[in-house]
């Protein structure tokens, strides 16, 4: 399995495959798009999995949807707390005045900047659903959809140690650091709107010493940057210059997509992960009650045979069969049956391995106290199925359950921990999804 990344130009679609575990590069496809049509979009994005299916790949764990930035309507806005919940609340307030379309149109969300700034970014409803729709006809429903400019600061800081100062520039696209945060992000269409931007850089006074350039032309850079350096950057081996929007939003996965806007949320809210939670849990209840009817079939039938009413016992295994498989019309032997089923209840105990149980998993987890000293964390549910455990619960802060993920990585147990959803909750305490890969499921 891996993790599929897709990013939804105008004329063409990119696609990054990438390792689940590591997010390591894999492969690249781009396919362009010949109209302007949603069914165009859907050739393409079919054509994109005919090749991933070439190389093995049907099924992704993941995959994430990056859509055009000239689709967004993004304003840099500030707001005098800090706390999500409620800088969401005030959103559709402070962009009523600033978009051009009526704000409950839209889907919106933020991303937090630097001095209480944060980046506010839009969607037309219509479009985001067109979008959610075509991609779940070709089986990629996205658990993400944003866009990859939100993520050049991860990229940006592949090339920069020094985190304030240093802005990276795409051909669409310019993103400036401050310490750990974006100070600036805006997307452009052509070098004027660059310009524009460098413009606003000047008359807020922020200084940028080193530029770099990431497929734009450095002596053309030069000139509209005059007194600063101006470098020119490469990716890493094996990822074409086209795809950097991809590898940046790679970048971003492998920290839980943090400050990231996801426009996945409310009616847009993605449910097929719950759903098939939910699912694995119907079918472990199955697998149980088959479990139990069939040691108490065993225990039947050697009672029947001994005592001469082994026809009875056919009769009971047939009825109490056909009341646990309502469906199957056609059953010739209903012992060779639930013996083949108890099998594959077998393998599914299997998926956890037999010297890894739900209490050593409980015992990891409940080890947050003692290697994340004065974290304030409550786990509410856990499940678990297919080699992965999904955990909610509350935390202090939204910066204490990133944190959270960093403690839990270090658990022998745990392969890879991802934060994959982190909203506010009752009395300013943050509630959050963890995802966490059991490395028993790679062992094996």
């Amino acid at each position: 399995m891996a993790v599929l990344i897709l990013d939804l130009c105008e004329n063409a679609v990119k696609a990054g495959l990438f390792d689940s575990r590591m997010l390591k590069p894999l492969s690249f496809h781009m396919v362009q798009i010949q109209g302007q049509e949603r069914e165009d979009l859907k050739k393409a994005l079919v054509s994109i999995k005919d090749l991933l299916a070439g190389e093995g790949y049907r099924r992704f764990d993941k995959v994430l949807a990056g859509v055009r930035a000239d689709l967004l309507s993004i304003r840099i806005l500030t707001v005098p707390f800090d706390d999500k919940k409620k800088v969401d609340e005030v959103l559709p307030f402070e962009l009523g005045d600033l978009l051009s379309e009526d704000v409950e149109r839209t889907v919106a969300g933020a991303m937090p900047l630097d001095s209480g700034r944060v980046l506010a970014a839009a969607i037309d409803r219509e479009v985001l659903g067109g979008y959610i729709e075509v991609l779940e006809e070709v089986d990629m429903d996205p658990f993400w959809i944003g866009s990859a400019v939100f993520s050049m600061a991860e990229l940006l800081r592949e090339f920069s140690d020094d985190r304030a100062g240093a802005a990276l520039v795409t051909p669409d696209s310019i993103t400036v650091l401050a310490g750990e945060r974006p100070v600036f992000l805006k997307p452009f269409k052509d070098i004027h709107g660059l310009a524009l931007s460098l413009a606003y850089l000047q008359e807020e006074n922020i200084a940028v010493h080193t530029f770099f350039s990431l497929g734009m032309e450095v002596s053309q850079l030069k000139r509209l940057v005059k007194g600063a350096d101006v470098v020119e950057a490469t990716l890493p081996d094996g990822v074409p210059l086209e795809y950097a929007g991809v590898y940046a939003l790679s970048l971003h996965l492998k920290k839980g997509l943090s400050g990231s806007i996801n426009f996945r949320k409310g009616e847009f809210g993605y449910t097929k992960e719950r759903a098939r939670l939910k699912k694995g849990l119907t079918v472990t209840g199955v697998l149980i009650a088959i479990i139990v009817s069939i040691i108490l079939s065993d225990i039947y039938i050697r009672y029947m045979a001994m005592a001469g009413e082994f026809h009875m016992y056919r009769d009971t295994l047939r009825e109490r069969y056909r009341k646990l498989f309502p469906d199957e019309k056609k059953v010739v032997d209903e012992l060779y049956l639930l013996e083949a089923k108890l099998k594959r209840a077998d393998e599914e105990l299997d998926i956890m391995g037999r010297d890894m149980s739900i209490l050593d998993i409980m015992k990891a987890l409940s080890r947050v106290g003692e290697k994340g000293a004065g974290m304030d964390v409550e786990f509410h549910e856990m499940t678990a199925g297919e080699g992965r455990v999904i955990v909610k619960g509350e935390a202090r802060s939204f910066e204490e359950a990133n944190r959270l993920k960093e403690v839990l990585s270090t658990e022998p147990l745990f392969e890879n921990v991802l934060v994959t959803d982190a909203e506010a909750g009752a009395g300013g305490r943050t509630r959050f999804s963890l995802s966490i890969t059991l490395k028993k499921r790679f062992d094996e």
